[in-house]
C-alpha cells in the first residue's frame, strides 16, 4: 500500500503578518508541548495550542483558519508563563484570532483598512460627520439650544434613533457574513474530520445545535472558562464586568429610548429627562459603574509589568479605548446634564454619541467581535463532542 503524500505550501506572507499582531515570539517554540499539558481548557484529544503553533510556523493559513480551537483558548496565558523557550502561544493564538477577525469580515478592503493605525481619523470621522450634520439641521447652526439641558432639543431623538439604527444594521449584516464564513471553515475542521467522539454523552451532543448554542451562552454569561484560567485571574473579573455593564447600559439605553419616543416621560411629567430613581437610569448607572471597574482592571492588567495579561497591539486598544470613552463619556453627560452645565453638556453628549456609533458600526472589524466569534466556536465544539463532556455547564442543567 503507497503512503499517501501531502504537500505544504507556507505562506511566509501569512507568517509575517501573525508577528505584525503581536505573535513574534513564534518561532522560539520548539514543539516541547509544555503549553497543552499547562492548559486546563484544552481537550485530551489533539490538544491546543501545540498544534496551532507549528501549523503557524509553517505558515499553514488555511488550516488555522479552519481550527475552532483557537477561538477556544481563552488567552489565560498559563500556556505562556509555563514555556521555557518564550514562545509566548497565548500571544500567537490572540494574533491569529486578529487575523481571523479581519479575513473574514466583509468587505474586504474595509477590514483590512480597520486593523491600521493610519485610517483611524477617517473611522472616527464617518460618524462625527454624522451627528455634526444632524445637529447643524436641528439647529440651523452651531449654537447650543439656551434654557435647560434637553438633548432632544438638540438632536431629535427620532434623529439619533435612526442613526444608531443604521449603524446596528450595517454591523449586523457585516457579523452575519463574517460568521457565515467562519462556520462554513470550521465546519471542514481537520479535528471534525478524524475526531470520533468515545464517551456517548460527547456524542449526545451533536443531536441539537440550537441546545449546544444555549450552552454555550450560559458558559459565557457564567465566564466559567476564565474562571479556569491560573495565572491571570484578573481577567475573570475584568471581562465579566465588561460584560455585565455592557449589558445592563444596553437595556437602560434600550427602556429609556422607547419611552422618550413613546412620550411616556412626558406624561408622568418629566419634560426633560426621567430623574435619577428611574428603573431604567439606576440599572444604566449600576451597568456604567460595572463598565468602568472592568475597563480599568483591563487597563491595568494590560499596563502592568508581570506580563501576564500578554502583548498588547493596536487592535486591542482599539477596542479597549473606544468602551473606556463611551463609559466615561456617559457618566460625564449625565453629571454635567445634572449640574445644567450647558455647553459642557451638550458637547459631551455629541461626543458620547460619535462614540457609541463608532463601538456599535464597527463591532464586527474590532475585537468586540471576539463574543460572537467564541460564542460559534464553542458551539461547535459542542456539536462536534469536542468539549469536556462533565463541564460545569453540564452539571447545572
Amino acid at each position: 500500500m503507497t503512503a499517501q503524500i501531502e504537500h505544504i505550501k507556507p505562506d511566509t506572507g501569512f507568517i509575517k503578518q501573525i508577528t505584525s499582531l503581536g505573535g513574534e515570539s513564534l518561532k522560539k517554540c520548539f514543539q516541547c508541548g509544555t503549553c497543552s499539558v499547562a492548559c486546563s481548557l484544552s481537550p485530551q484529544e489533539k490538544p491546543f495550542p501545540r498544534k496551532e503553533m507549528i501549523w503557524a510556523q509553517w505558515g499553514l493559513k488555511d488550516r488555522l483558519l479552519k481550527d475552532p480551537d483557537i477561538w477556544l483558548c481563552h488567552q489565560c496565558n498559563d500556556c505562556s508563563s509555563k514555556c521555557p523557550r518564550g514562545a509566548k502561544p497565548g500571544d500567537v493564538l490572540a494574533a491569529i484570532r486578529n487575523y481571523s477577525i479581519t479575513y473574514f469580515a466583509a468587505p474586504k478592503f474595509l477590514s483590512q483598512a480597520f486593523s491600521k493605525l493610519r485610517y483611524l481619523p477617517i473611522f472616527i470621522a464617518v460618524p462625527a460627520v454624522i451627528f455634526l450634520t444632524l445637529f447643524l439641521l436641528a439647529n440651523g447652526g452651531f449654537n447650543f439650544p439656551e434654557g435647560e439641558v434637553v438633548f432632544s432639543n438638540l438632536v431629535p431623538y427620532a434623529f439619533v434613533g435612526s442613526a444608531t439604527s443604521l449603524a446596528t444594521v450595517f454591523a449586523a449584516i457585516i457579523a452575519a457574513i463574517g460568521l457565515h464564513r467562519f462556520w462554513k471553515n470550521i465546519s471542514e475542521s481537520e479535528i471534525n474530520m478524524t475526531s470520533t467522539p468515545k464517551n456517548p454523552v460527547a456524542a449526545q451532543t451533536k443531536k441539537n445545535l440550537l441546545r449546544n448554542f444555549g450552552l454555550s451562552l450560559i458558559d459565557i454569561l457564567k465566564h466559567n472558562k476564565f474562571a479556569q484560567c491560573e495565572t491571570n485571574k484578573i481577567r475573570y473579573f475584568a471581562h465579566l464586568g465588561m460584560l455585565y455593564g455592557f449589558i445592563l447600559v444596553l437595556l437602560s439605553h434600550m427602556g429609556i429610548g422607547l419611552y422618550l419616543m413613546a412620550g411616556i416621560y412626558q406624561l408622568k411629567g418629566e419634560d426633560s429627562f426621567p430623574s435619577l430613581l428611574d428603573p431604567f437610569v439606576m440599572i444604566g448607572n449600576i451597568g456604567f459603574v460595572f463598565l468602568l471597574t472592568g475597563c480599568l482592571l483591563v487597563i491595568y492588567n494590560r499596563l502592568s509589568k508581570n506580563g501576564n495579561a500578554g502583548k498588547t497591539t493596536y487592535f486591542d486598544w482599539f477596542f479597549i479605548a473606544l468602551l473606556s470613552s463611551v463609559t466615561v463619556a456617559g457618566i460625564l453627560v449625565e453629571a454635567t446634564r445634572i449640574a445644567q452645565m450647558v455647553n459642557s453638556a451638550y458637547t459631551l453628549w455629541l461626543i458620547h454619541e460619535i462614540l457609541v456609533f463608532s463601538l456599535i458600526a464597527y463591532m464586527p472589524f474590532s475585537k468586540f467581535a471576539h463574543l460572537l466569534y467564541r460564542t460559534l466556536a464553542m458551539t461547535y465544539a459542542r456539536q462536534i463532542g469536542r468539549e469536556a463532556t462533565t463541564d460545569s455547564v453540564m452539571e447545572t442543567l
